[in-house]
Formats: C-alpha cells, structure tokens, sequence
C-alpha cells in the first residue's frame, strides 16, 4: 500500500442503484405492478395461500432458534440495500431490509425483478430457512409496497423488543493450531481462537445486556471506533460506513469486526485513500475486483464496501475445508495478493506485504473479539 492521498468525496456515496426485486407464491415477474390495485391483490391472494405465524415474539429476530424453519412470517421494514451473491454457477439475489430500532433482515429470492427503490416501505412474506442459524435471514415469497395496500391490510412495523436482544452467546471459534499446509510463515501472536468468520452471533460488552436499542448501542460503539481513526468524517458519514459494513457482513456471511480490521488496514478509514497501484476507497479495490464484483463506481462508498465484502467472502470460502485459523490467513493472502499467488506458493507468498497484512489484520480481529466489540 502507498501513502493515501486525497481524493473524490464521501458525498458519492448517496448513489444508490435501483433495487431489482418482486417476487410471486406462484411465478417470478420481472416488473412490480405499475397499478396499486394489482400489487394489493396479489399480495392478498399470496397471503390467503400461506399458514403465516401469528405476531412475532419479543426477541424473535434476534435469536437463531426463536423461529422454526419452514414457517412464513409477515414483515415490515424500508428497503435499504440489495446485492447478488454467486455461488458456483448459481446466483441468489438478496435484499436489505431495515425494521424499527435499526435491525436489518436479509431476504434471498433467486430471480432480479425490478420496479421497487431503497427508501419505500414494504410488506412482505418470508419463510424461514430450514436449518437457519441465524434469525434474520429469509426467503423472500412476496412483497408489496406498503402504500399499495388498503389501510385495513397494512401491518405495524416489526418490532423486537430491545430487552430480547440475544448477544451473550460467544462467537463459535476452532481453535485448530497454527501452522498447517500451505502456511509459511505463521503470524506470530494471532493463532489464538480467532472466531469463525461466517459466524454472526456474537457477545454483547458487560453490563450492556439491558440498555433500551441495543443495535442502536451497537452502531455508536463502532462508530465512536471509526472516528476514532478518521476524525475528519461526520458524524452522518461515519455512521453510514458503520450500518453499510453490519449489513453487508451479513449478506456475505463475515464476521463484521473482520471487515473493520481490513478497512483498518487497507485505507485507515479514509474514503478517499489512494495506493500507488490504484486501488481505491475503503477497501482499496483494484479496476480488476471492482469488475469481478460488479462494481461499477469504486468511489461510491457503499458499493466500495459491499464489493470489498463480496470478494473477501468468496476468498475465505476456497477454504472451507481449513481451520478456522488458515482459512482466515489464506482468505486474507488472496485479498491482498491474489489467490493465484497463494495458489502459486502453496500458502501466504513471500510478499513481505502480504505477510504484515496478514498478521496486522488477524492480530486487530483477534484483539476487537478479546475487548468485546459487538
């Protein structure tokens, strides 16, 4: 990495693209009913179909085990985001959906449909994954704009009771030693229990159990971390990066305090940083990754971090079959290296680069589990 210099300004980042997404009990549309009176009725129709749960529990989208696999629940929330994730030959799109005191939910649906936008209000039915560990993650049935529906139909806004929320579980962690194939040498001072990077479960500060909107509580315990890198980012700024890094870990199935030590090491938090190879922004992405992950603007914020995301995500998946320890310092070699160089050396390459960023960044995710970050 080069000395970061100046550049475009995080105000770019309010670029946010058209959400592609209705979908059918029945049949996929590739557009959302341009007659209220149509999108009303096929959600009704949707609904009379389905054996929909009664109201959600306090707590039921907080915990993994509150809600039964294979049951359809009713939601509403704002959109706030959407992104595909490819999977082999296969790609699932998924949607961000915002409910009250700042949870967000992801919902998968497997075809793009398009005619709704971030920032609408929308009512939806979902069903639980079978096997789901994770209470906020959804298949998509249906959805409406809520201002589509007559008022007798709309529902209240999904509200979990804050006093619920489910933190105390540590983070799954495999403690397999260093030192295995394919890695020489081993970052000195991190093989400790680094915890499972697809795991989303994680512990709460002491004595924080009981505050009222614990997300909300989350959000300013990152965000005062943030500011504490880069104070010359608003307070609106900094937030925004905090909630895009929680959602899009989420989506992506990445423990999101890995997120944070990479944006730490990449960019220090600069939005504007510039390498002297040319990558740019949060997660310093070259012209070739920004491509692969369908990025079309390095310099929008949110889609810097979202394909930054994407990409460290599929390098972590190429070794699933590690521990948790190696997948974590090989995923992170392919982010800064390239996964033919680690492919090529059988391991981190003899970069000296790649080797301090890997042990910087394991030994900063592994500090932020230590102190307890949310």
């Amino acid at each position: 990495m080069g000395k970061p210099r100046r550049g475009k300004s995080l105000a770019r980042a309010g670029a946010v693209s058209t959400i592609i997404l209705l979908l059918s009990a029945y049949g996929w549309a590739m557009q959302y009913p341009q007659d209220p009176a149509e999108a009303a009725a096929g959600y009704l129709s949707a609904r009379q179909q389905f054996h929909i749960m009664g109201e959600l529990a306090p707590g039921a989208l907080t915990s993994p085990t509150a809600l039964p696999g294979g049951v359809v629940v009713e939601l509403v929330g704002e959109i706030v985001g959407h992104t595909s994730v490819c999977k082999s030959t296969e790609t699932t799109y998924c949607l961000l959906l915002a409910m009250v005191n700042g949870l967000t939910v992801s919902l998968d649906y497997p075809e793009p449909i398009e005619g709704l936008r971030p920032g609408q209000t929308v009512q939806v039915l979902a069903t639980v994954p079978k096997n789901s560990a994770d209470g906020r993650h959804f298949e998509l049935n249906y959805i409406v704009r809520q201002c589509d529906l007559p008022a007798e139909l709309r529902q209240p806004a999904t509200v979990p009771n804050p006093s619920e929320e489910q933190g105390a579980s540590s983070a799954a962690s495999d403690t397999a030693p260093a030192g295995g194939a394919g890695l020489s040498p081993s970052p000195p001072h991190v093989e400790q229990e680094l915890p499972d990077w697809g795991t989303r479960r994680v512990p709460s500060p002491p004595g924080t159990q009981d505050e009222v909107d614990p997300q909300q509580r989350r959000i300013d315990i990152w965000q005062a971390w943030v500011q504490q890198h880069n104070s010359e980012l608003t307070d609106t700024e900094c937030e925004r990066i905090v909630r895009w890094v929680l959602d899009w870990s989420a989506v992506y199935r990445v423990d999101h305090r890995l997120i944070f030590a990479v944006i730490e090491a990449e960019s220090y938090f600069d939005p504007e940083c510039i390498s002297h190879a040319g990558a740019l922004g949060l997660m310093q992405l070259m012209p070739g990754t920004a491509k692969y992950v369908h990025v079309e603007d390095r310099w929008n914020v949110r889609e810097n971090i979202r394909g930054g995301i994407q990409y460290l995500a599929e390098q972590l998946a190429r070794y699933t079959d590690r521990s948790n320890y190696e997948q974590c310092v090989l995923g992170l070699a392919c982010y800064n290296a390239g996964p033919n160089a680690v492919d090529r050396y059988g391991g981190v390459p003899p970069y000296k680069e790649t080797r301090n960023y890997v042990i910087k960044v394991t030994k900063k995710f592994a500090e932020l589990v230590e102190e307890g970050y949310p």
